[in-house]
């Protein structure tokens, strides 16, 4: 065969490969690393056909960084395929208290080999830097626990054996992907999504490539929808993402992030994207579109961490945001810092116009917030006209909560200034009106509790705690519910 003149047809070569193997009188392994890098279409089929048609003596190890094109669903029906995936090279933690001992002679115990293991997710490349650096240490305890990745050389290896050698398509996929501790198909179509409305990047193949490629993935669901890179993977991803994208495409990409996790309901995220984008005018828009929700389901910590998310200079410059926080304050009773917020949103307010659709609730926010201080304060006068100002501004569809909270103090304030009467004919008029387990309705039912608390009317709070505890349970507003319980 090598003397002819012709290259006989390839099933011919293979049969003779496969002759010849097993005419050898031992046992041997073929090794093919690297086999990623294959892009021969013949190379392929010579080693699918002689997995499918195995030599009795030949043990074949292929070593890829993503699943090589070979049909090993006969291989596998007659158990004669090992599938060797990340997750079962990664070290374990007796495994690191083995290595430590036979290959750098040091000594450590369980509980020291887990915090490796944590720190490197029993990465081998990791785990070496990690112990040749404690080998060097007088205090094995303490270097452990102050243990840093070596960055530098974990970094130089990942960029010359992996980024370096990918397509730059993939590259790239690659590097968008590390702005987020989590990706998944949608995640990475609209952030990559193209200017051309019918392209979408990346296509399916290209995704698929990534997944079933052993780049350091790691499956966050049963279902494959969420995926992770691992963590010494991610944080070099990062950095080379900040380097090799100008400012502006990295604030794009944040956007287009903020976005996607805005639409799929993940707020949290959303906002924290939006910071990243440097876009305080959408940081304010999620506030505006969505704190309502978290009120209505007494989500008031929620609430206080998307606060927690945004920058202080941000804050003070945004109405929707700074009566966020203003608000909170009656949950804390820190009703200095509710007059403090209202000072500075009374400076930034009045570019706003009363009477318009899009800020006409945010002045309805203030005077709410403004009528509870007054109250508080012992200005019962002012709280009356702020909590009217306020009712005459805030929508019915979407200011719920804060309705219920103007009409609460609204309330008091009224039967401050005698005129408890009146209170009783208002709260039974704004229940007659309401669906029976609305969360307005049990709103108004504590309004009415402390109201009658305040006159000694037990018959009556008992009345209304109980159907307060009902609907609290229907709607599963457990904060409530320890109000109803107060009560009752």
């Amino acid at each position: 065969l090598v003397h002819g003149t012709e290259t006989p047809p390839l099933k011919i070569l293979i049969r003779y490969l496969i002759n010849d193997l097993n005419e050898l009188p031992e046992e041997f392994i073929i090794v093919l690393d690297d086999y990623h890098r294959i892009n021969n279409s013949t190379i392929y089929k010579i080693i699918d056909t002689i997995l499918n048609n195995p030599p009795g003596n030949v043990h074949m190890v292929v070593i890829s960084r993503r699943d090589p094109p070979i049909n090993i669903t006969k291989i596998r029906s007659y158990g004669n395929l090992f599938d060797l995936r990340m997750s079962r090279l990664r070290f374990s933690t007796d495994e690191i208290v083995t290595l430590a001992k036979k290959y750098l002679s040091i000594e450590i115990n369980r509980d020291q080999a887990s915090i490796l293991e944590q720190k490197t997710e029993g990465w081998i490349v990791g785990l070496r830097m990690a112990l040749m650096r404690i080998a060097t240490s007088h205090n094995v305890e303490e270097s452990i626990a102050e243990l840093n990745i070596d960055h530098h050389n974990s970094h130089q290896y990942l960029a010359e054996e992996v980024l370096l050698g990918q397509p730059e398509s993939m590259r790239k996929l690659l590097l968008v992907a590390s702005i987020s501790a989590r990706f998944s198909r949608e995640f990475l179509e609209a952030v990559l999504e193209s200017e051309d409305e019918n392209a979408l990047y990346p296509d399916n193949a290209l995704f698929d490539q990534l997944i079933s490629s052993t780049l350091f993935i790691i499956p966050l669901d049963e279902e494959g929808h969420w995926y992770r890179f691992h963590h010494s993977f991610h944080d070099f991803l990062s950095k080379h993402f900040e380097i090799e994208f100008t400012k502006e495409q990295i604030l794009a990409y944040h956007k287009k992030a903020s976005l996607f996790f805005e639409e799929n309901q993940h707020f949290d995220q959303a906002i924290r994207y939006a910071v990243k984008s440097d876009d305080v005018n959408r940081i304010a828009q999620i506030f505006d579109r969505h704190k309502h929700k978290l009120l209505v389901r007494d989500e008031f910590t929620r609430l206080n961490n998307w606060l927690k998310l945004v920058p202080e200079a941000y804050i003070d410059t945004q109405p929707q945001i700074l009566l966020t926080r203003a608000f909170l304050c009656d949950t804390t009773g820190d009703y200095q810092a509710m007059k403090n917020d209202l000072a500075l949103a009374e400076s930034i307010l009045p570019g706003l116009p009363a009477d318009t659709d899009t800020s006409g609730h945010i002045w309805g926010e203030y005077y709410a917030i403004r009528s509870c201080l007054s109250y508080i304060t012992g200005n019962t006068k002012e709280a009356l006209n702020n909590s009217k100002e306020a009712l005459n501004l805030l929508p019915h569809h979407r200011s719920t909560y804060l309705r219920a909270f103007v009409l609460a103090y609204r309330s008091l304030a009224l039967q401050n200034s005698g005129q408890g009467k009146k209170v009783s004919k208002m709260l039974e008029t704004s229940l007659n009106e309401m669906s029976s387990a609305s969360t307005l309705r049990m709103s108004t039912l504590l309004i009415k509790s402390l109201v009658h608390a305040f006159e000694g009317n037990l018959s009556v709070i008992l009345d209304s705690a109980l159907q307060y505890r009902q609907i609290s349970l229907v709607n599963k507003l457990y904060a409530s519910f320890t109000y109803a319980i107060y009560y009752i």
